[in-house]
């Protein structure tokens, strides 16, 4: 039986055509969005100046968010904000147990097995009773649902610490090595991929900001980071979807396009690794003018605007 190749290349052809219409909406959608934020700003200045009040847009907070919490609520709630819509219900997971939510959410409800384990201890302290896990750890395989408790080994009297004998006092606490002790480094560090020529400070991306340099700013953290703050007039292309999107940067930067210069693109993350994978792969593809925001929105609220919600 011949196969229609016909068929099956007049659909990659309508597939292509959709979603580069999908991707001209979604920059259409971010454009307006963007101008929005910037007009209801101006509207309020002006009402101000003239001494009259302006109600706040029901769409927009002070930094162009539609969730309508402040800096510190973000900071507070981050973790929570971080977890991907499942569709499901978590309980008892506590602040410290969100971020294992990402890998244990699933379909249905996914309670905090650990969470409600950890306030049954907490009661048990509290009020006197029972058998607390004084000593002792629980292990709670998921997969199988078992649960098994071990006895953690006490101390010994020949601590160099704890010990009967132990000479170590508060200064030496203090000036304890942690990473020389255990041969590993305490966080991985910021990544540095990019020679100095391809990268600007947040303060140098204000100054561009204030004199109104063309350009387009490319957002590359994920959907669900994005949607808790951003930048103003910035475009989100998660990393992940760049070379997927690379028509909808296009696009941006022809609109920008002035009659004797071509609009510079500056790409930013959360905290400036991704953004720097982002720009070698950009300039591999012939955009030369990629540039990373060293240190991303974390160094833009730590050295521009010290009100802007860090999660």
């Amino acid at each position: 039986m011949e196969s229609n190749g016909g068929d099956s290349s007049e659909i990659v052809r309508e597939l292509k055509e959709l979603k580069l219409q999908k991707a001209e909406l979604e920059h259409r959608i971010s454009s307006l969005e963007a101008k929005l934020h910037e007009t209801v700003a101006r509207e309020r200045c002006i009402a101000v100046s003239n001494g009259c009040s302006l109600p706040t847009a029901p769409a927009t907070s002070e930094h162009g968010l539609d969730h309508g919490l402040s800096p510190d609520q973000i900071y507070r709630y981050s973790r929570q904000l971080l977890l991907p819509s499942f569709g499901v219900e978590v309980i008892g997971a506590g602040g410290l147990g969100s971020p294992a939510l990402l890998y244990l959410a699933a379909c249905g409800r996914v309670p905090g097995v650990i969470g409600c384990l950890q306030a049954l201890e907490t009661i048990k302290l509290a009020s006197l009773v029972g058998e607390p896990l004084s000593e002792r750890m629980l292990l709670f395989d998921a997969l199988s649902a078992r649960i098994r408790i071990v006895k953690i080994r006490g101390r010994s009297a020949q601590c160099t610490v704890c010990g009967d004998n132990s000479s170590f006092n508060k200064q030496q606490f203090k000036d304890f090595d942690y990473e020389d002790f255990t041969q590993f480094p305490l966080s991985a560090g910021p990544l540095n991929l990019l020679p100095p020529e391809s990268r600007i400070n947040s303060k140098e991306f204000k100054e561009i900001l204030e004199k109104k340099e063309q350009h387009v700013l490319l957002d590359v953290r994920p959907a669900h980071h994005y949607k808790i703050v951003s930048l103003p007039d910035s475009l989100n292309i998660p990393l992940a979807n760049l070379e997927a999107r690379l028509d909808e940067l296009t696009s941006a930067l022809k609109e920008k396009q002035e009659a004797n210069a071509n609009p510079s693109l500056y790409v930013v993350c959360r905290r400036g690794n991704d953004s720097q994978r982002a720009v070698q792969y950009l300039r591999d593809w012939g955009f030369d003018s990629a540039k990373d925001i060293t240190g991303g929105l974390e160094a833009w609220a730590a050295d521009v605007n010290p009100n802007f919600p860090t999660y």
